[in-house]
């Protein structure tokens, strides 16, 4: 990961490991995907790769700024005003209404939905919804659906009186080997060695949106 820079959105969970003194600031956007926000590079082009510098998406000089006053910044308290107020600057764009309710229909449903069902409700095409994730999640909208429909069964299934197949019929997998092939795709194991591991404490944030 660049040294200033962003974490893209990854389809799998992953690790960043450091090692001797290490000062991390992050900043947690909690909209899919926040960064559009900032910036009118496609996402799709930003998340060809795991991370991305911010050299990438703000000018040289607007990032040395940055440092130079979180450095100054005597406490977190001024350190988090101080990336606010750069973030409230950079503003350049406002998600389009169709794009945000597109988003706020799939998270209603849990993910119990289609590119089909969300084209013939918003009454626009297939190819208008696939250029729009491709522009502001970085994401296809096929792969974003599962994404919240995985979420929506580790939700479910972190229920202790619930369980797993009955966690994944609730969160709308009917068929055992897709809910098994999607499963692995999202986590690299299967559900048994996944929860096995505890492994649900450390999905990635991009899942729970």
């Amino acid at each position: 990961m660049p040294k200033y820079g962003t974490r893209n959105t990854l389809m799998k969970p992953s690790e960043i490991k450091t090692s001797g003194d290490f000062l991390n600031i992050s900043v947690r956007l909690t909209i899919p995907n926040g960064l559009s926000l900032f910036t009118k590079i496609p996402m799709n082009v930003v998340y060809k790769e795991d991370a991305t510098s911010l050299y990438d998406i703000f000018t040289n000089q607007e990032i040395n700024d940055l440092v130079d006053s979180l450095k100054e910044a005597t406490n977190d308290e001024k350190k988090i005003k101080v990336l606010e107020l750069f973030l409230v600057s950079k503003l350049i764009v406002c998600h389009p209404p169709l794009y945000s309710a597109i988003i706020n229909k799939i998270h209603a449903t849990k993910g119990q939905c289609n590119v089909a069902q969300m084209a013939s409700f918003f009454s626009v095409s297939e190819r208008t919804i696939h250029r729009l994730f491709n522009k502001f999640v970085g994401v296809n909208p096929i792969n974003y659906i599962n994404l919240i429909k995985f979420r929506t069964f580790l939700q479910h299934s972190s229920n202790p009186n619930n369980h797993l197949l009955s966690a994944a019929i609730d969160s709308g997998y009917y068929d055992q080997s897709h809910f098994i092939k999607h499963f692995k795709a999202f986590s690299t194991k299967t559900p048994s060695q996944f929860f096995e591991n505890n492994s649900s404490e450390k999905v990635s944030d991009f899942y729970n949106l």
